[in-house]
This record gives C-alpha cells, structure tokens and sequence, in this order.
C-alpha cells in the first residue's frame, strides 16, 4: 500500500466532491460494506458547542448520498437512544445502527457501570431479564450488539499516571475467565430472544496494557487479550467479533509480537477469520516504547504509525467473510469523519479495484 500515493489522491480530490458519485456508492454496496462512526449520544448535535460535530455529521451524510444501505453507525451512551426523535439534536436519519455496551445503565439519567466480564455484578445484571439493556433493546431494529472482553479481574480502577486500567483484585485464571464469559455471553442470547433482537452479537478485544498491576505484576488484561483465548470463545459461544485496529495493534506491540499482522492471524485463523462482522478504525500512538489509545485522525495517514495501520485495515480487509456484509465505524474525532471517509474510501479502491 502506497501511502504516499492515497495522501496525494485525498489532497487533490477531497475538496472537488462534497457527494461520492454513484458508480463509487455502488461499488461499496457490492461489496457488502458500510461505513459509519461512533456516536455519543449525550452530545446533543442542536446546541451551539457541538456545530462542529453536527456540521461533520452533516458532510458524512452527504458524502453517501444519504444512502441507507451503506451508512452504519456505532452508539455509545445508548441510554439515551429513546430520546432519539426526529427532528430533535439525538436524530441521524441512518438505518442502520449498533450499540457498543462499553458502560451499562439502570435507567437513563443513571450513573453508567463498566462493561467488565469479569465482575459479579455484571454477570448479574446481564442474567437479569428485565435489565434496562433489554427494555431499550425493544425499541427498534439494531444492526448488531458489540460488548467488551473487559478485565481478568473482578475490579478495576483507571490510573491516570500510568494512563491504563490497572487490577485491584486478584487477576483470575484462564479457565475460570472462559467460564464467566461463555456463560455471560449465552444469558445476553437467551434474554434477547425474548425482544426479537435480529442482529449481529458482537465481542470486542481491548488492547493490552502491562503497566502497574496486582500482586506478581499481572496485568488486568491477561487473557483476555490472548488471541487463542479470543478465538475460542468466539468459536464456542458462536458470537461474531468487532476489531478496533488500535487495540489490536496496542496488543501486538505490548505483547511482543514481531509484526501486528502476526497477532490478528493467530486471531483470524479459522474459525475466527469467517466471525469478522465490524472493523472499528482507530489511530493509535506508540509512547515510551508502549502503545496506547489516541484520537488521531485516519485521513493524515502522516503518522509513524500510518503503516501498521494501513496494512492491517488491508489484511482485514481481503480476509472478511465475502458473504457478509462488514461495517467499518470510526472512532476517531467526529469532528474530521467527513474527512476519514473521504479518505477510507480511496483506501477501499485502492485494495479491492472497484
């Protein structure tokens, strides 16, 4: 992948097409892609401090045209979803949406809880059929349902000097972390079958980060971001996976892996590679030898990172499940989404030829 050839193609075509040309539009629908971003939904888009993310929204939509059957989006603070009206600052007239349950609610104003396997409350809270989860869950028609692995231990805290999660109980064991999940992840199964949920269900790795732990000096990510651990419980839960490319490559260089493309294939063997369903593209950043989360924005490509980055969306790419249709959501600043798309598709020309 030429990186300097697509940040040529992006600075010569970007500001002449405010709207893809159709031929474009169905080359994407052909191959069975759709695009989107993440959305908070607490940033309501029709008060002055949020123009800029409203007018970026804006420019997406416009970009597809409004095209329904390629635009996807990814939701965040899904609690406030039934706020969501039309007309009002919640709306994005899109049709196909997917919740992300990085943190749970009991009810809409209520203070959000990590989503994390590995505690008891959760596992409790997802057991319990009459959670806020599933009464929201009935409101419409979702495109999918992506949770987090989480944590290998029971509590966590944030620690703001080494920037990571960081275990505050024992981190649990291999086969005991297994047990939890699959049996969290076939409860989700059994109380959604009483809301009629048709989508995808969706397991999302975090990246590893091995500063300040408990005890021995394990890390709240042990296992959890083992690729053989990822993938059996894909296989045996029969839940699809969601693959945020910085996590990703945060796990394959704090972990030790010679490439990151080494890590994904342990990953994507199969089956794993036929459960690829959502690709979320994020940027992130190498410091002091470690790589951690940033917000950078996709459609630089600048970065010394650019090249993990790009041959990694490429792999994932040539290697998805040709049958089933792939949504790929941005996390990077909504405020340059119009931006990353515009670029995202010439990367898409560029490695499948349409």
């Amino acid at each position: 992948m030429k990186i300097d050839r697509l940040l040529s193609k992006f600075n010569k075509l970007y500001h002449s097409y405010k709207k893809l040309p159709s031929n474009v539009i169905d080359g994407l629908e052909r191959q069975g892609l759709r695009i989107g971003f993440v959305r908070d939904l607490e940033q309501d888009l029709s008060l002055p401090e949020n123009k800029a993310l409203a007018g970026a929204s804006e420019r997406f939509m416009a970009l597809f045209q409004g095209e329904r059957s390629i635009i996807h989006r990814e939701v965040v603070s899904w609690n406030w979803l039934t706020n969501e009206r039309v007309g009002t600052g919640h709306w994005l007239s899109d049709a196909k949406t997917s919740l992300n349950l990085k943190y749970l609610y009991n009810s809409i104003k209520s203070q959000p809880y990590l989503c994390n396997l590995a505690c008891p409350e959760i596992s409790q809270y997802f057991a319990d059929s009459s959670s806020f989860l599933y009464r929201a869950l009935e409101s419409r028609d979702y495109a999918g349902l992506s949770l987090p692995f989480g944590f290998s231990s029971e509590n966590v805290r944030f620690d703001y000097s080494g920037g990571c999660f960081v275990p505050m109980t024992p981190v649990i064991e291999k086969f005991q972390m297994m047990r939890r999940t699959l049996d969290i992840l076939a409860n989700i199964q059994l109380n959604l079958k009483a809301t009629d949920f048709k989508g995808e269900l969706m397991i999302e790795p975090l990246g590893y980060q091995p500063a300040l732990a408990y005890g021995k000096g394990d890390s709240a990510f042990m296992c959890v971001t083992d690729p053989e651990f990822i993938a059996e419980a894909l296989n045996r839960s029969g839940w699809r996976l969601l693959f945020d490319v910085a996590h990703l490559l945060i796990s394959a260089g704090n972990m030790g892996y010679n490439a990151p493309l080494e890590y994904v294939e342990r990953m994507m063997a199969p089956p794993g590679r036929q459960v690829l369903r959502e690709i979320r593209l994020t940027v992130p950043q190498k410091r002091e030898g470690l790589w951690g989360n940033s917000r950078q924005p996709f459609f630089k490509l600048d970065t010394s990172e650019a090249a993990d980055v790009a041959s990694t969306l490429e792999y994932l790419i040539l290697n998805r499940p040709k049958e089933t249709p792939l949504a790929i959501n941005f996390g990077t600043p909504v405020e340059t989404v119009d931006q990353d798309a515009f670029m995202l598709v010439l990367f898409l020309r560029e490695v499948l030829g349409f």
